[in-house]
């Protein structure tokens, strides 16, 4: 798995990687449980948003509430990062500054989401975010974010490789 190769610290899911993992429908459904089922038996840990002027605090991220929004209470996704959470395999990267968050809002202007997934992936150690978000993560966009934040956006079905 390529994803082995980019990470071994840490790592930021984009919602849509755990909703493709659960639909049986979606392309991106065999490659995106594999990501999951890397990261559960891996050392990585699993990366939120922390949009929050307190401690770190599930509550106060995005990401967290845009998976809670997503995916149904019993998601075998949502179940895994609650377990991540009392293992203490999540971790939360600070709040970019003020010109970071500008430069990625240049980048993703339409969806703040996005801004904070990517603000997390900014944060982390191994600065690897995984999305199957071609819209607002185009090719373009995922060079652009390479070259100014050095944050590696790969699909599912790039990580899986």
């Amino acid at each position: 798995m390529q994803l082995a190769e980019l990470c071994d610290k840490d790592v930021v899911l984009d919602t849509n990687v755990l909703s493709h993992a659960e639909n049986a429908g979606s392309s991106f459904q065999e490659t995106a449980f594999a990501v999951l089922e890397w990261l559960r038996n891996a050392d990585a840990r699993w990366v939120l948003d922390d949009q929050g002027k307190d401690a770190p605090n599930p509550h106060t991220s995005l990401l967290f509430q845009e998976y809670r929004a997503t995916l149904s209470p019993q998601s075998p996704a949502l179940r895994m990062l609650i377990e991540f959470l009392s293992f203490q395999r999540v971790i939360f990267a600070a709040r970019p500054g003020k010109e970071l968050r500008d430069s990625i809002r240049e980048l993703v202007p339409r969806n703040v989401k996005d801004r904070a997934v990517l603000g997390a992936a900014c944060g982390s150690e191994n600065r690897v975010l995984v999305s199957n978000d071609m819209t607002d993560f185009s090719t373009g966009v995922r060079d652009a974010v390479w070259d100014q934040f050095e944050v590696n956006i790969v699909t599912s079905d790039e990580a899986a490789a």
